[in-house]
């Protein structure tokens, strides 16, 4: 891990830091790459429930 090397070291600080960096990178990332694609290629996902009680 690069946060032993660092002058912060490995505490609590650093590391959620860090945590929250790569998730907000990995979302754009995932983000860009869903808006990126045709819609008409895009997978759907359709519910159907019934709304009808006896």
């Amino acid at each position: 891990m690069f946060l032993n090397y660092t002058p912060w070291g490995i505490r609590l600080l650093p590391v959620l830091a860090s945590l929250t960096v790569y998730i907000v990178i990995i979302g754009l990332v995932a983000a860009y790459r869903k808006y990126s694609i045709l819609s008409k290629a895009r997978t759907r996902t359709i519910a159907r429930i019934p709304l009808h009680s006896k």
